[in-house]
């Protein structure tokens, strides 16, 4: 939720904020600042993605079964140490990714474009990707030119005990 409202406060009024979150007191074992700043990271970028046109952020946050995380994360990334997790998804309407650039998105200094109105430094989705996995999580990433990009965020949900 403290996520949510840090990215209400930084978007801009062309970019409608929808929130879709169903979790009920689900807890993971991390540092909230850095979790946020993953958040934070992830959603400026789809926002700067969207641009001064209109469009919409989605945030999207559920507890899931490790079984349903297995089928889209390769085996080696996804711990048996864990029956659930939160997936946590920021979805934009932006301009997306081209196919060629997505397995770079995570890699220091890179950019999509050349713009540079946004002071970017190209270390946000490196370092959200890093914090991911100091937590056991991991970030996907789903996108097509034109038509926006969707980060998921996986993290490790702690059993109630």
């Amino acid at each position: 939720e403290t996520a949510c409202k840090l990215v209400e406060t930084n978007c801009p009024k062309q970019v409608r904020l929808r929130q879709e979150l169903e979790l009920h007191g689900e807890n993971v074992l991390g540092n909230s600042t850095q979790l946020q700043q993953v958040l934070l990271n992830i959603c400026i970028n789809g926002i700067h993605a969207i641009g001064v046109g209109e469009g919409s952020l989605t945030l999207r946050a559920k507890a899931v079964p490790r079984e349903e995380l297995a089928a889209r994360i390769p085996e080696e990334k996804i711990s048996d140490d864990w029956q659930s997790y939160v997936r946590v998804s920021v979805t934009d309407t932006g301009c997306g990714i081209a196919p060629e650039d997505q397995p770079a998105v995570f890699d220091r200094y890179f950019h999509t474009t050349a713009d540079t109105k946004h002071d970017s430094t190209g270390l946000g989705l490196t370092i959200a990707q890093e914090l991911a996995h100091l937590h056991r999580g991991e970030i996907l990433l789903q996108s097509e030119p034109g038509k926006g990009s969707c980060f998921t965020l996986c993290l490790p949900l702690l059993d109630a005990e």
